[in-house]
């Protein structure tokens, strides 16, 4: 069970700016509308796990493995920064940002942060 007084270790504008980017590719990936949901849980490790789940319609199997490339994007509109950098700003908090699942139901993010110290 996650506390309710979880606080994470991390710059507040720059987190801000990594779930803004996941939250507009899900956004995206919906254009006829859907539905988004964010989680959050603890690992065996001790640090917040946030999971992103759209019901869009999925990552294409030839852009999984490349999806944190720089100027990689499925959009004509995108320029293909925001994964990349929503991956940066996570490893530079000592955390990541993952695909967890992906698919005709959707796609999940797990961002992982360490906590703050008490």
């Amino acid at each position: 069970s996650v506390p309710p007084d979880l606080v994470v270790s991390a710059d507040k504008g720059q987190l801000q700016q990594a779930m803004l980017n996941l939250i507009l590719n899900a956004l995206a990936a919906m254009p006829e509308g859907g539905s988004l949901s964010m989680n959050i849980d603890l690992s065996s490790e001790g640090k917040a796990m946030i999971y992103i789940k759209d019901s869009g319609r999925g990552i294409s199997r030839d852009m999984q493995s490349r999806i944190f490339e720089t100027f990689l994007t499925g959009n004509s509109e995108g320029v293909g920064l925001g994964l990349a950098i929503s991956k940066r700003i996570l490893r530079s908090h000592e955390g990541d940002l993952e695909l967890v699942d992906t698919g005709a139901e959707g796609t999940t993010f797990r961002l992982t942060l360490p906590l703050a110290d008490s």
